[in-house]
C-alpha cells in the first residue's frame, strides 16, 4: 500500500505545484496589430504619346498623403522634387522614345482619392477601386 500512496502523493502534489504555476505566470500579450497597408502605384509617361521632348512635370494635389516618390527610368535631366513633385522629359533611347514613370508609395487610406496634376490636366484615383496587378488606364496618355 505504501508503494503504491507515496509515488501517486508525489503525482498530487506535482499537480497542483503546476496548476498554481500556471495561473501565477502573466498572460502572453497579444502579437501588436499589422500597421495599415501601405499601397504603391507606378504612373507611367508616354506609352500613347511617345514625343520626343514632351515634359511631364506634376505631381500629388495633397503631400500628407505621400510616403515616398521614385523616378523610374529617369534620365539624367529628370528629378524629383520633395516631397510631392517630379519633373520628367521623354527622351529618344535606341531609335525609340522611351516611357517613364514615377512610383508613389502612398500612406493615406486606400479609399480616399488621390489627385495627380500634369501640365496636360489633371487625374484622380481611388486606391482601394484599382485591383492588383493589372494596368490601369487613369487617363488618355498615362497608365
Amino acid at each position: 500500500m505504501k508503494r503504491i500512496f507515496f509515488p501517486l502523493l508525489w503525482v498530487a502534489i506535482l499537480a497542483i505545484a503546476t496548476g498554481m504555476w500556471v495561473k501565477s505566470s502573466p498572460p502572453i500579450a497579444a502579437a501588436p496589430a499589422a500597421p495599415p497597408r501601405a499601397a504603391g502605384f507606378k504612373i507611367t509617361f508616354g506609352v500613347k504619346n511617345r514625343n520626343h521632348g514632351r515634359v511631364w512635370s506634376g505631381g500629388v494635389r495633397n503631400a500628407a498623403q505621400i510616403g515616398s516618390i521614385r523616378g523610374w527610368h529617369f534620365g539624367a535631366d529628370d528629378s524629383v522634387v520633395p516631397s510631392d513633385r517630379w519633373n520628367i522629359t521623354l527622351s529618344m533611347v535606341g531609335g525609340d522614345v522611351a516611357a517613364k514613370a514615377v512610383i508613389l508609395d502612398l500612406v493615406s487610406a486606400e479609399e480616399r482619392p488621390v489627385t495627380v496634376f500634369t501640365r496636360y490636366g489633371d487625374f484622380s484615383f481611388v486606391p482601394a477601386n484599382i485591383p492588383y496587378g493589372p494596368k490601369r488606364s487613369t487617363c488618355s496618355a498615362v497608365t
